[in-house]
């Protein structure tokens, strides 16, 4: 038996050396992409593990802190800690913090938003050497990248070289009240006195409301009066918000390095509270307060600022100016009809006053650094447009209310610049207590309200970095980053992300400015000193870092699973395993403001969990995919090429059953000879892969191309089993039988071309066969391809899996153009192996006349018909497998799939050529003598 092998496949050389040659691309090309499979899950394995870990690993938040958008999408939004106010007990923290496994647990407490104020002085420096000057200021207030725009009141300097005496007689810079001005002839007139008036005449002293910013005001100054800084110009109250929260500051120090940031003074000492202190006495006696001391961020991050116009106005020919100042009632007419030419124009940003601010509250401890009040936003809104479609954030109308203050005038606390425009945070408000507990005797005073001290300033450029491909939410320090999606939102923003301003309620907020610790913040959550404090549960979020992570192995994956677990089960509060997360881009849609920004559509970091591990799943469950697909695609080849083997030799086989072999002899010998086969391939793939891998320096031992031939043989037996047994099968009267079905009587044939298709109907298993293996490469090529597609939106989707694409997608490709070449290969096997065996057909229509033209064109549409019906077919097999693996309609798929489809027709139309050739220039006699 071993005898008649060999010698069939000495005598077939030509067949045997193509089917070695495609068992050996087969195996050797299944090798190099085992080992650039390997080799880039070990690169972007490197990676994954480079950037699993982010600042913490896992995220502690109160029941409901969650939105329903973020548990829909599976997401932590950038701005979680903006709007979490507490939930979360000291006792809970505690327990955190002391369980097993826990390496860190830095809790984070927000307390709400102070307003301290300062006033900006607004110089006006061209000044007249001599006579007197009247100027405008006109003073506006700009956020959003200059989209929002919020007027403030207009003030005018007057400057005279005139002397200015105070209602009382006295001499001075400035009068608070009314201020008269020494005329030549020695009358004195009141120059400076109540500009803004009620609709009943009375002068008006304070806004009507807190949003209020209407009131222009006439300050005057005399060249002999002018004080120690020769300050010359108007002020413009401001009160940026700032966000105080509370730490721990031994575990803040351990998570990101805090103390290493200061810049100046000390870092808070987990020990510091907030003790009573003396204060400068109050209504005549000895009072004290509590001190909370705090850090505070050397650079706050919203883009609020003021822009002021400094206009010098032209006085009419014939006006006394200082008699018409005089008349309160003609100037509110007279100095907004003045025209003025521009002489200076000044941008007073958040910064210079945050630093003014800061420099109050740091020293000295007086009645300026109490805390009248604080102010506590809620979270924001969200719904979605649909299932796929965009993040709306909900807006909510500003409110007086919250301003209203026990210890201010009744018509409101002045509200900071933005606050009247549209809120997406409903606002509390936290009165200070005004009451004050007498002590007896020689006892002090104790005031409830609290009072703040800068100990120190850090500076947030100097942490830590970590990496942008795993980064989680670092509220207590940067802001959330929300990037303009659209053209409108670019130009509105300037190209810039949005930034958060000083109204209280918008939709970004300014991270904590000021920390102090949870000790100290006891006294600002005491609800006898801050009505509607609550300080059962005053901590936002604890973020905890778990001992022994060392990356994405299992090992370290279970330590934060069951340290996730045990906090749990402990505290019942919600867990987000964050190690191994990576930011993903949430498009979110803010409605237009009342104030010149329009509707904006930006795209936000959010943070999708478990990214790491996704991504690795998704690749090793690809690779088995693509690994498979190969190999399938290749058995196909080997198989089409074993059967048609079997069918052209069924007369040989017929011929060894009559003269007395058993089917199990002629399924040894038939399988024999394919196994023999594929260890050939399998030896010459064993070196020719081994020089490959070290040519091209991949992650793969040498040792393991050592099993190609056991793969190749496997592959082989495995392919040709099926033909094998179809061979056992086999009669001694199939020596005897033609291959082609009995004709049936049909219309005759009048063009090659129909000529053509009934030959394809007339032999239906040739067909059937030698279509098989282009429909189901195309099959195979389509669900590859979507699964290609279907990994790189999994990859897209995140900043870790954006920075993997390049790593991966080049052994993606190799395994589509592998399965493209094997197909081909098979067609062309296939067509040539159909057309030998129909050479006696073409030799009879030879002899008839044809010419070598028209039999070219009879079989190549013989040819191509096929293949395009088997193109067809296969997309649609492709297509279905995809449906039922997703379980919705492949709409995604259909263009790709027909692409393919046409790519693999016109790829087998030309393949079959030389085949075509071969058979038409036969000559006669030699397709005699195999007949």
């Amino acid at each position: 038996m071993l005898k008649y092998v060999w010698s069939h496949l000495d005598r077939d050389r030509g067949r045997s050396a193509v089917v070695v040659v495609g068992i050996l691309v087969a195996s050797t090309c299944f090798t190099l992409l085992t080992a650039a499979t390997t080799t880039s899950r070990l690169q972007l394995g490197g990676t994954v593990d480079e950037n699993f870990r982010g600042a913490y690993d896992i995220l502690v938040r109160p029941q409901g802190a969650a939105t329903q958008v973020e548990q829909e999408l599976g997401l932590v939004r950038t701005n979680y800690l903006a709007g979490s106010f507490g939930g979360i007990t000291r006792e809970q923290y505690e327990g955190i913090r002391d369980a097993d496994g826990v390496d860190i647990a830095a809790p984070i407490a927000n307390i709400g938003y102070v307003l301290p104020a300062v006033n900006l002085e607004i110089p006006v420096t061209e000044l007249p050497d001599e006579g007197a000057g009247l100027y405008r200021l006109t003073p506006e207030w700009s956020a959003h990248g200059g989209a929002s725009s919020y007027p403030e009141a207009t003030l005018y300097v007057y400057y005279t070289d005139r002397d200015l005496v105070e209602g009382d007689g006295g001499n001075r810079e400035l009068g608070s009240g009314e201020l008269l001005e020494r005329l030549p002839d020695g009358r004195m007139v009141p120059v400076c006195g109540p500009f803004t008036f009620n609709a009943d005449g009375r002068a008006r002293t304070t806004p009507t409301s807190p949003f209020d910013r209407s009131g222009e005001s006439l300050t005057c100054f005399s060249a002999r009066s002018a004080g120690p800084d020769r300050f010359v110009g108007g002020t413009v109250r401001f009160a940026p918000p700032i966000l105080l929260a509370a730490v721990d500051p031994d575990q803040e120090q351990r998570l990101v390095d805090l103390d290493q940031t200061l810049v100046e003074g000390r870092y808070l000492d987990e020990r510091d509270g907030a003790p009573f202190v003396p204060l400068e006495q109050v209504f005549g006696r000895e009072a004290q307060a509590r001190r909370v001391p705090v850090i505070t961020s050397n650079q706050p991050t919203g883009d609020t600022s003021l822009t002021v116009v400094v206009e010098r106005l032209e006085v009419p020919a014939g006006v006394d100016l200082p008699l018409a100042l005089a008349d309160r009632g003609e100037v509110r007419e007279l100095l907004p009809a003045l025209d003025g030419s521009v002489v200076d124009e000044r941008v007073i940003s958040t910064e210079q006053a945050y630093s003014e601010l800061v420099a109050r509250f740091t020293g000295a401890f007086d009645l300026g650094n109490l805390l009248g009040a604080y102010w506590v936003p809620g979270d924001v809104r969200y719904e979605r447009a649909g299932v796929d479609g965009p993040v709306m954030a909900m807006t909510s109308q500003p409110t007086t209310a919250i301003w209203q203050l026990p210890t201010w005038p009744e018509n409101g606390f002045p509200a900071p610049p933005g606050n009247e425009d549209v809120q997406f945070r409903a606002l509390e408000l936290r009165p200070g207590s005004d009451k004050i507990d007498v002590g007896e005797d020689d006892d002090p005073d104790l005031l409830r309200t609290v009072g703040l001290e800068v100990v120190g300033r850090f500076d947030t450029d100097l942490l830590p970095g970590f990496s942008e491909l795993s980064a989680v939410p670092l509220e207590t320090y940067y802001p959330p980053v929300a990037r303009p999606a659209d053209e409108v939102s670019r130009e509105a923003l300037g190209g810039q992300p949005l930034r958060p301003s000083t109204n209280i309620g918008d939709y970004l907020q300014q991270p904590p400015l000021m920390l102090t610790t949870l000790d100290a913040a006891e006294a600002l959550l005491d609800p006898r000193a801050y009505e509607g404090a609550d300080p059962e549960a005053p901590i936002s979020s604890v973020r905890v870092r778990v001992e022994g992570v060392t990356g994405a192995d299992a090992v370290s994956r279970e330590r934060i699973r069951r340290v996730a677990e045990a906090i749990t089960e402990q505290t019942g509060l919600v867990v987000d395993f964050t190690a191994g997360s990576s930011p993903t881009q949430v498009t979110v849609r803010l409605p237009e403001g009342e104030y010149g920004r329009p509707a904006l559509t930006l795209d936000e970091p959010w943070v999708r969990k478990g990214a790491a591990l996704t991504i690795l799943r998704g690749t090793d469950e690809k690779s088995v995919v693509l690994l498979a697909l190969v190999l399938v695609v290749c058995a196909l080849f080997v198989a089409n090429a074993a059967l048609a083997a079997v069918r052209t030799r069924r007369a040989e086989i017929g011929v060894l059953r009559a003269l007395g072999w058993t089917p199990r002899s002629v399924f040894i010998a038939t399988l024999g000879e394919v196994a023999v086969l594929g260890l050939a391939a399998g030896v010459l793939g064993s070196g020719l892969a081994a020089g490959l891998v070290t040519a091209l320096e991949l992650d793969f031992p040498l040792v393991r191309t050592l099993a190609i031939p056991v793969v190749a043989v496997g592959l082989a037996v495995a392919a040709g089993t099926l033909p094998a047994g179809l061979a056992a099968r086999a009669q001694p009267l199939d020596a005897l039988r033609g291959s082609a079905r009995e004709p049936r009587r049909e219309r005759p044939t009048k063009t090659v071309n129909r000529m053509a298709l009934a030959n394809l109907r007339r032999q239906p298993a040739r067909a059937v066969l030698g279509g098989a293996g282009l429909a189901i490469a195309v099959a195979c090529m389509t669900v590859l391809l979507a699964v290609n597609a279907a990994f790189a939106g999994l990859l897209d989707e995140t900043l870790l899996g954006e920075s993997l694409v390049v790593n991966v997608r080049p052994v993606d490709y190799a395994s589509v153009l592998l399965a493209a070449l094997l197909g081909a290969v098979s067609v062309a096997d296939v067509t040539y192996l159909n057309l030998r065996d129909r050479a006696n057909e073409f030799l009879t229509l030879r002899t008839t006349g044809w010419t070598r033209r028209p039999l070219l064109q009879l079989a190549w549409v013989e040819a191509a018909s096929l293949a395009v019906l088997a193109a067809l077919t296969g997309s649609g097999v492709g297509l279905g497998v995809l449906a039922a693996l997703s379980g919705r309609p492949p709409g995604g798929q259909v263009l790709t799939s027909l692409l393919v489809a046409c790519g693999a027709a016109a790829l087998a139309g030309l393949a079959v050529l030389p085949p075509l050739r071969r058979i038409a220039n036969l000559p006669p006699p030699s397709t005699l003598a195999q007949e």
